[in-house]
């Protein structure tokens, strides 16, 4: 789901990313309200005990290599096994929520004039059978090369059962949109 925040719309992009730490602290206690601090993780990065540990399956010591990062994770996060019980009942019982971020999805590429299909949360769900979180939410702002936008759809899609991406300004929003059609 792609989706734009209206509080970016008129001011002009950074060179770093503040604007994405600002949107993280503002949307970090909405998320521990509604899923549970214990459940909310920032800058989440799902393989980095496996990394930390250093070590491969013969025990012998490996260079660590690049580990996916998500910006906001909501969990429980199934790093050692599969949860997808748990996250149908969390799908079911967080439907309305879902269904508002769809809808605001599809007010969103329609703004952009997109005639995309719009997901249903059972395409969603259909999309991943081993999500490692319930949602992953990346957060694109400054940086535009594509490389860096496709791997964060890539990231979001592979670990979340929900995927959001959110462009914190419009021209992101429309980079996001190119790659999705």
């Amino acid at each position: 789901m792609i989706h734009e925040d209206p509080r970016w719309r008129h001011r002009s992009p950074p060179f770093s990313s503040p604007r994405t730490r600002e949107f993280e602290k503002a949307i970090e206690p909405l998320l521990n309200h509604v899923f549970g601090e214990h459940y909310v993780k920032m800058q989440w990065h799902p393989m980095l005990e496996e990394e930390r540990r250093g070590w491969d399956l013969h025990g012998a010591v490996r260079q660590i290599t690049y580990t996916p990062a998500v910006d906001i994770a909501v969990g429980p996060f199934a790093t050692h096994g599969v949860l997808t019980q748990v996250y149908d009942q969390m799908e079911r019982e967080y439907a309305p929520l879902l269904h508002r971020l769809l809808s605001a999805h599809h007010e969103n590429i329609t703004a952009f004039g997109s005639r995309f299909h719009e997901p249903t949360l059972r395409d969603l769900r259909d999309a991943n059978h081993n999500p490692r979180c319930f949602l992953a939410i990346e957060l694109e702002n400054g940086i535009t090369d594509p490389k860096h936008h496709l791997g964060s759809v890539v990231n979001a899609v592979a670990l979340a059962r929900i995927p959001v991406l959110v462009g914190l300004n419009r021209k992101r929003s429309a980079s996001l949109l190119r790659l999705r059609e």
